[in-house]
């Protein structure tokens, strides 16, 4: 069976009450939501120097001027904003969500592939079994489901052992039909890919990939591994809404796949009235800090 790792997402948390140096927190603007015709919504996460998503910034009567600004930046200039609501999401108010874990078991994986499913199996303890599901599909050449919409991580046991797989690279094929397995879900829809190569196998392109998950408004969160094709997997996550992790090594996946929860679990959703005219190419929040 997998062993197990006791998950603790309270170590990646801190209470801005808590923060020794406020000058070193950074605001990250994780996903730009322009679905809706009248507003924008931006889903940021404040991190201290050491990592930790910061919780407890949420305007109130002890916290009214944190948040200053937001700007956007247009093709043809940029407006500042002065009035934008601030909303802080926690783990029992977020919203359900699927994730799809497409793992890569192509023969050089061979030695990352135990420290990936250790760190599967921490992430998954933090699911939120009444609301979350998780599904996992294991690829080489082939493309195999190898759980769907699963709330319990004592499911991963049924994974296929490694030894059956072990071939060439197929992570456009895989990451399409994951998307396409939770396309379906009425949930949020987050797709993590976790790659160390090259697509020597598919008849798809990154460009298949960016449209499956556009149509299904699903985010592309990939580890890219070893020697993985970095430029193609940036250009997938970017235009997804995701974001692409390059570690150094394989042992910092428990930190990634905390990460990624808590970016979907722990943030600050900041909402406007969308300005008339222009096309949105970015935007910035500003705090100010004690």
């Amino acid at each position: 069976g997998t062993a197990r790792s006791q998950s603790s997402k309270e170590e990646y948390i801190v209470n801005f009450s808590n923060v020794l140096d406020p000058g070193s927190l950074r605001l990250v603007i994780n996903t730009i939501d322009l679905s809706q015709p009248d507003s924008v919504h931006l889903r940021c996460s404040v991190i201290d120097q050491d990592g930790r998503h910061v919780s407890g910034l949420a305007p109130s009567t002890a916290l009214p001027t944190l948040w200053s600004t937001v700007l956007e930046r247009y093709t043809d200039g940029g407006v500042k904003l002065d009035d934008f609501r601030v909303n802080e999401v926690r783990n029992d108010s977020a919203p359900a969500f699927s994730s799809m874990f497409v793992i890569d078991y192509s023969a050089s994986m061979s030695e990352d592939i135990t420290t990936v499913l250790l760190a599967l199996v921490k992430v998954t303890g933090m699911w939120r079994p009444a609301l979350d599901d998780y599904s996992i599909i294991q690829f080489d050449q082939r493309v195999k489901t190898a759980l769907y919409r699963a709330t319990d991580r004592d499911a991963i046991e049924s994974l296929i052992p490694f030894y059956k797989l072990g071939g060439m690279t197929a992570f456009y094929s895989a990451s399409q039909r994951g998307i396409r397995d939770i396309a379906a879900s009425e949930k949020d829809r987050v797709v993590i890919l976790v790659t160390d190569g090259v697509d020597n196998a598919s008849t798809l392109s990154a460009n298949d990939v960016v449209r499956e998950a556009r149509t299904a408004n699903a985010r592309m969160y990939i580890i890219g591994l070893a020697h993985a094709d970095k430029p193609v997997l940036e250009q997938i996550a970017g235009q997804t809404g995701g974001r692409l992790y390059f570690p150094n090594r394989a042992t910092e996946l428990d930190s990634i796949f905390t990460n990624i929860y808590l970016m979907n679990n722990l943030y600050y959703n900041v909402s406007y009235a969308r300005p008339a005219g222009g096309n949105l190419r970015e935007a910035e929040v500003q705090l100010t800090l004690p």
